[in-house]
């Protein structure tokens, strides 16, 4: 069989018109090549030859690699100023995810992996205060930039900084006052802003009334009055204070939440929505988790067993006075029973948590995943699922269901077991990376392998200390500490209980010159 040669093109030819055999290819069509290529393999190309290493320097290529990187992992492209970052800039963002992992793998089993800077950054409501932001949760979006915290019924947002050599601006680019605590951040459909989803709760002694508030902001705004605009609230009069049960499901267009014994799905946009009770034989009166996407449901229910629904089709809001804002029983209630029920493990009564793919990562073309993490006195059964789709007209099966992906222990051979864990469930290319507080105050990261197949059997993780023991605060909260795997970011409260005490630990270098492919984090 004849083979064919690459030819090396001379001075005279230029860049754009490389030989292959007998085939002239442009730099041109080489570039639209590249559009369709990893970060990873874009600077393979550039091992090859001449050609490809002037091509793959090209700062389109890796302007176009950074907006796929961001689609693909659920980055909040904002988080960049693409048009204003430099080649190297651009390649340092781009293979970042990829870097930060191979970084972290080099290092022993559950040993510390040292971060190149700490900062304990003084965040303050506003430069007229002397006191730092009181601050009893941190939410940190996607690509590591911005950071939520939320205390005192107030809300902050601030600039860390796209890597670590950008200084954190110690002043809120934005506030929220007297809006309740943060629920849930989620990216606007354009990608382009973000959306916050906060409860308010009435204070002692005053009328009972529960508000869930959608505000929306543009962080990268050029503007000195950067503000909240209320995209919508939703009253629930009559509910107590903890008459509120369970998490917030926020998306670009809806969210879902639990009030006492219903589900609620509410569409502010399009103003539509309906309710529905949650079963009595299966789901627990007490706090539930449960994790929604596209048109499914899964839920904790009795010993731990899960409960699949299908998501009903929301409708037109029953007529009300458009002056009053909507009433959680302006929706419409309806019968949708779960369609499945997975048992736990073995039986008996645990404590579950979870986590799940984020809603950053709905343009992405992968199945998403949910780790369920059953825990007893003794060890954590770590199950992983890849939600599969099922086909065809069929109404008694539902939407989805999830496929068993293997399961480990953390516990029995480890030296810690687990507290909290974040509800997000990264993704990295092949592999998935999860994040969680341990017993000894310390954060601890687990890389387990994407499932390419339902199995059964015992998969062992990569686990590794992104931050030693003792540094976190007693009985930390999940919404007490924050990371973002694609930036090698870690936020949260430290051991010293300071409202102030808010650490950011960053485990990638800033780009610099000469720029090592996949070196060391």
């Amino acid at each position: 069989m004849d083979t064919m040669e690459v030819e090396e093109f001379s001075s005279a030819q230029g860049p754009t018109s490389p030989s292959v055999g007998n085939f002239r290819l442009s730099s041109e069509i080489i570039m639209q090549i590249l559009r369709f290529l990893g970060p990873k393999d874009i600077l393979s190309m550039r091992k090859t030859c001449r050609m490809m290493h002037t091509v793959t320097k090209d700062r389109v290529v890796w302007l176009e690699a950074l907006k796929r990187i961001c689609e693909q992992y659920g980055i909040f492209k904002p988080t960049f100023p693409m048009e204003g970052m430099s080649l190297l800039e651009l390649e340092h963002a781009s293979t970042g995810p990829t870097r930060f992992l191979n970084g972290v793998k080099k290092h022993e089993p559950e040993t510390w992996v040292r971060p190149y800077l700490t900062r304990m950054p003084q965040l303050r409501e506003s430069r007229s205060s002397h006191d730092s932001s009181y601050s009893n949760a941190v939410h940190l979006v996607p690509g590591g930039r911005f950071l939520f915290t939320s205390g005192r019924n107030d809300i902050c947002l601030f600039d860390l900084g796209y890597s670590m050599n950008v200084p954190v601006k110690p002043f809120p680019i934005a506030t929220l006052k007297d809006f309740g605590e943060l629920e849930a951040v989620a990216p606007t459909t354009n990608g382009k802003e973000l959306l916050i989803a906060t409860i308010k709760r009435p204070p002692p002694g005053a009328p009972a009334s529960v508000i869930l508030y959608i505000h929306q902001i543009k962080p990268n705004r050029q503007s000195k009055d950067l503000k909240f605009w209320c995209k919508g609230q939703m009253e629930m009069n009559g509910l107590q204070a903890h008459s509120f049960i369970g998490d917030v499901h926020l998306t670009s267009t809806h969210t879902i939440f639990r009030c006492n014994q219903e589900f609620i799905l509410w569409n502010w946009g399009g103003n539509t929505g309906c309710r529905w009770p949650t079963s009595n034989v299966f789901l627990r009166a007490n706090y539930m988790p449960f994790y929604a996407f596209k048109d499914t449901l899964l839920a904790c229910g009795r010993h731990e067993g899960i409960c699949i629904y299908d998501l009903p089709t929301a409708t037109p809001l029953a007529i009300r006075d458009q002056a009053r804002p909507v009433q959680l029983y302006d929706l419409q209630s309806l019968t949708n029973e779960p369609k499945a029920w997975f048992p736990s493990p073995d039986w008996e009564a645990h404590t579950i948590k979870h986590c799940a793919s984020s809603v950053w990562c709905k343009n992405s073309p992968h199945d998403p995943h949910v780790c369920l993490l059953y825990q007893n006195d003794e060890t954590s059964h770590l199950r992983l699922y890849s939600i599969k789709p099922l086909k065809g007209p069929e109404t008694f099966l539902p939407h989805s269901l999830p496929a068993p992906g293997g399961h480990t222990f953390y516990g029995d051979d480890h030296e810690f077991s687990v507290n909290q864990i974040l509800p997000t469930l990264f993704r990295c290319e092949d592999e998935l990376v999860i994040c969680m507080s341990t017993d000894q105050l310390g954060l601890m990261m687990s890389i387990l392998p994407v499932p390419s197949k339902a199995t059964l059997e015992e998969i062992t993780p990569t686990t590794v200390a992104l931050v030693p023991a003792g540094s976190l605060r007693e009985d930390i909260e999940r919404s007490q500490f924050a990371f973002c795997p694609r930036s090698g970011r870690a936020v949260y409260l430290g051991s010293s209980g300071a409202s102030d005490d808010v650490q950011v630990v960053d485990y990638l270098l800033p780009p610099e010159e000469p720029f090592l492919e996949f070196s060391h984090p």
